[in-house]
C-alpha cells in the first residue's frame, strides 16, 4: 500500500489475514522471493478404461514431492501446489501445475510444470483390470469379456483406497460364534489361459490378530481354478493360496477337485518365508503381491510355474512343477479371499483389495 505524503510517497507492506482483514507486515528489508524449482515436465498414465488420474495416485504424489524451494534468508522453505483446484480425477490432457513458496517476510515465489495425463493403451496381455472406480462390481473387460462373478460379504466403498476413490472391502464377521467366517469375491476370466499373472494390492488392517490353534487351520487368500462348474474328480486341478497362523504365512496348495492334494509348497528362496503380518509395521498398510502361474505344457515336462513376489521381493520360485491336468490344463475362474476356517480375533475384521489385474504377460519390472 502506498500512502501519499508531502514528500516522497510512503509504501507500507500489507497482507490479508484469514478473516479478510488487512494487517501490516513489519518491514524486514527482505524483498526477495524464494526460488522455486518445480519437477520436470512429465507424463503419467491411468489404467485403460479408468475415469482419469486420481489425485492420490502414488506416481502423481511422488512427482509433486520433487518440487523444492530455497530462500536467500530462510533457506529451504515448504512448497505447495494447486492440484486441489484441478478436477479429481484428472482427465486426459496437459495441465500446468503451479508450485508456490512463501518466506517469512511474505515474499512469494512461484513456478509451473506441465503434467500430461494419458490413458494407458489397451495391452493385448491384459485379461481383466479393475481399480473399482465405477463404484461397484459391474466392470466387464471390453476385449476379453472377463468379469466379477458372485460375491459374499464384500463391498465396493469410497473407503481406504490404494489409488483413486474406491476399494473392495472384505468383511469378516462371526455372528454365530462358531469361530468361522466367510468373505469372498469370485472372478471369471471368460477364457482358458495356461499361463496367468495376477497383480494386486492388499491391505491388512491395523487390528489384524489371529491366534494360533492346534491343529493349525487355514484361511483362504486366493484360489484359481480351471473350470466354471467344479467337478469332483482327480483330473481338474486348482491352485490355492492360504494364510496360516498369527503371522499370515502364505502357503500354496495344488490339488484336485476330489481334495486329492499333490502337495503344499512354501517359500523356497533365500528371502525366507512369506509372512504378511510378521511385524507391527506390516499392519495398517498396503501390500503389493504378484503371482505367476503356469500349467505344465505336457505330461512329464515338469515345467509348471508358481512364483510369488511380495513388495517386489521374490519368495516362491517354482519353475519345475508337475501340474498338468488333462482337459483342464488352464486357468479360468477363481476367487479372492474366501473361507476363514479360524475367525480373526477382532470381530469384524476388514481387509481391502485394490488395483486387481489379471494378464498373460508380466507386469512392468517382473521377469517372464
Amino acid at each position: 500500500m502506498t500512502i501519499p505524503s508531502s514528500g516522497n510517497p510512503i509504501t507500507i507492506a500489507m497482507r490479508s489475514r484469514a478473516d479478510g482483514v488487512l494487517e501490516h507486515v513489519p518491514s524486514t528489508g527482505d524483498t526477495t522471493a524464494p526460488v522455486v524449482t518445480p519437477p520436470s515436465d512429465t507424463t503419467i498414465q491411468f489404467a485403460n478404461g479408468g475415469a482419469g488420474l486420481a489425485h492420490n495416485d502414488p506416481a502423481l504424489q511422488s512427482w509433486l514431492a520433487q518440487a523444492s524451494a530455497v530462500d536467500d534468508t530462510d533457506g529451504a522453505v515448504a512448497v505447495t501446489n494447486n492440484l486441489a483446484s484441478q478436477p479429481d480425477p484428472l482427465p486426459a490432457g496437459t495441465v500446468a501445475i503451479q508450485f508456490s513458496a512463501t518466506d517469512s517476510a511474505g515474499n512469494v515465489g512461484t513456478a509451473t510444470a506441465n503434467l500430461t495425463v494419458q490413458e494407458a493403451a489397451v495391452t493385448s496381455g491384459i485379461i481383466f483390470y479393475d481399480g473399482f472406480e465405477s463404484g461397484d462390481l459391474s466392470h466387464v473387460d471390453p476385449n476379453t469379456g472377463a468379469f466379477w462373478d458372485n460375491s459374499a460379504y464384500v463391498d465396493v466403498l469410497p473407503e481406504n483406497p490404494y489409488a483413486g476413490n474406491y476399494s473392495l472391502r472384505h468383511r469378516y464377521q462371526d455372528p454365530d460364534g462358531n469361530g468361522e467366517a466367510w468373505s469372498e469375491q469370485r472372478f471369471d476370466l471368460n477364457g482358458k489361459y495356461p499361463e496367468v499373472w495376477i497383480d494386486l494390492r492388499f491391505y491388512i488392517p491395523s487390528n489384524f490378530s489371529r491366534s494360533d490353534v492346534s491343529p493349525a487351520r487355514n484361511n483362504k487368500f486366493m484360489y484359481v481354478d480351471s473350470r466354471k462348474t467344479p467337478e469332483t474328480n482327480n483330473v481338474n486341478m486348482y491352485t490355492g493360496f492360504e494364510m496360516w497362523g498369527h503371522q499370515a504365512r502364505i502357503g500354496c496348495q495344488q490339488a484336485y477337485q476330489d481334495s486329492t492334494s499333490i502337495g503344499w509348497i512354501w517359500s523356497n528362496t533365500a528371502n525366507g518365508e512369506l509372512y504378511l503380518a510378521a511385524n507391527p509395521s506390516d499392519l495398517g498398510r498396503w501390500h503389493h503381491l504378484v503371482f505367476h502361474l503356469k500349467k505344465e505344457a505336457a505330461p512329464g515336462d515338469n515345467n509348471g510355474i508358481v512364483r510369488v513376489w511380495h513388495d517386489d521381493v521374490l519368495y516362491f520360485d517354482y519353475t519345475n512343477l508337475d501340474n498338468y491336468s488333462a482337459g483342464y490344463n488352464h486357468y479360468e475362474t477363481g476367487y479372492l479371499m474366501g473361507y476363514a476356517n479360524h475367525m480373526y480375533d477382532n470381530d469384524p475384521t476388514y481387509f481391502y483389495l485394490d488395483e486387481v489385474k489379471f494378464s498373460t504377460s508380466p507386469p512392468s519390472g517382473y521377469g517372464g
